[in-house]
């Protein structure tokens, strides 16, 4: 993911001397996320304890960005509320589930 954010940087400029902003943003976050990734994957037991909830937050992520692509293309809202609406509700089902596996956690440790 590391490369291809490098790549995805950088080839439009080799290429056509220009860049795009949506794809500079997206290759940014990208690789936040992967170094983010190697950082954790650094520390197993780390990772062993947390995989579910880890595993959880970053397929509902995502999907909210899978999402979030279909409403702004296919044009469902204004152009504006379609880049907030299934981010915020997104969030909530992110919360909602996160919640529900720490309770999930505690009743375990108990």
């Amino acid at each position: 993911m590391i490369t291809s954010g490098v790549l995805i940087i950088s080839l439009p400029i080799i290429r056509t001397k220009s860049t795009h902003i949506i794809l500079v943003v997206y290759a940014i976050v990208g690789i936040i996320f992967s170094a983010g990734n190697l950082i954790l994957f650094r520390n197993p037991k780390r990772l062993r304890k947390g995989w579910l909830k880890l595993h959880l937050g970053k397929m509902l992520g995502g999907y909210i960005s899978a999402t979030t692509a279909f409403v702004i293309v296919n044009k469902f809202f204004l152009s504006f509320y379609g880049w907030f609406i299934t981010p915020i509700v997104g969030s909530f089902i992110i919360a909602y589930w996160m919640r529900k596996m720490n309770k999930k956690t505690v009743a375990i440790k108990v």
